[in-house]
């Protein structure tokens, strides 16, 4: 039996996370939608979280598929298929990350990526830090996010308790939401420390003079920075430093008809409906 998870649900699923090695606070669960798979007890469960993105203009509500998990590797596509099966009555697109097992057997088509670059001591000059300090107020946040995304296409809508969430789950996890302060906030970034490096997963700026001042600010605190940010921030023409491009999220439509009807012409596939604006694409989901 596959269903819905209901309030009484809660304890049982995060004590079945837990055992596979995910751990969930109570607003991590609040923020999700879980799917259970039974046999004489809970086996599996999938996991999604809904959002709002900005697509070509246009606001349109969607679901992530985060994580399949289940005992029996053999019941992962049975799961899938109903999750997929309930998403596509409910939403007109739907994403998958693209660290879930077979995702492509589904129809989704992989639109974003990431590029990942690592830096060590040797690539760039140290500069002044002195700008940057943690970040502690979500209103900080909102207004910089929102000048950076002026630049993009398909992100994610961010309110004020989106970014207070950042903050919470990024303390609750050891890492921390950092900034670059000119008497306002110029740029921030997620950072965590792990042996020797430092991991910076969200990275949001607007010049390449505050990226130097955060690259510098992570490697006061490790031998080395891993840098995730999107595929059309291509950092290799302002730093000598290889790429690693990496698929990020994949992406079907659910429902083509209603989808032409909302964007006033034919969209022939999910490629083209993303690419229609001729924009980049940015969109984080580490947190």
């Amino acid at each position: 039996m596959i269903r819905l998870a209901i309030a009484k649900d809660k304890e049982k699923v995060k004590d079945y996370l837990k055992s596979q090695g995910l751990s969930l606070s109570d607003e991590d669960y609040e923020r999700r939608t879980f799917y259970l798979l039974f046999e004489s007890d809970l086996c599996g469960v999938a996991i999604t979280r809904k959002l709002t993105i900005k697509l070509n203009r246009h606001f349109l509500k969607v679901s992530i598929i985060e994580d399949i998990i289940t005992d029996d590797p053999k019941d992962h596509d049975r799961l899938f298929l109903v999750v997929m099966d309930y998403l596509e009555h409910t939403e007109l697109i739907s994403f998958v990350k693209c660290t879930i097992r077979n995702y492509q057997n589904f129809n989704f088509e992989d639109i974003y990526y990431d590029n990942i670059y690592t830096f060590k001591k040797y690539d760039l000059e140290t500069v002044d830090t002195s700008s940057l300090k943690e970040v502690t107020k979500e209103s900080d946040l909102i207004d910089t996010y929102a000048l950076m995304m002026r630049y993009f296409n398909g992100f994610e809508v961010r309110q004020i308790p989106d970014f207070a969430y950042l903050l919470s789950r990024c303390k609750e996890k050891g890492s921390g939401v950092f900034g670059v302060y000119e008497e306002k906030l110029k740029a921030y970034f997620t950072m965590h420390l792990k042996e020797d490096s430092a991991f910076i997963d969200e990275c949001v700026y607007l010049d390449v003079a505050d990226l130097d001042k955060i690259l510098s600010y992570g490697l006061k605190y490790a031998a080395k920075v891993t840098l995730k940010v999107s595929s059309y921030e291509k950092l290799e023409r302002f730093y000598k430093v290889q790429k690693e491009k990496i698929p990020a999220f994949a992406c079907r439509i659910n429902d083509e008809d209603l989808l032409h009807k909302l964007f006033a012409d034919k969209t022939d596939d999910v490629r083209s409906l993303f690419f229609k604006m001729n924009r980049p694409l940015w969109l984080k989901d580490d947190y």
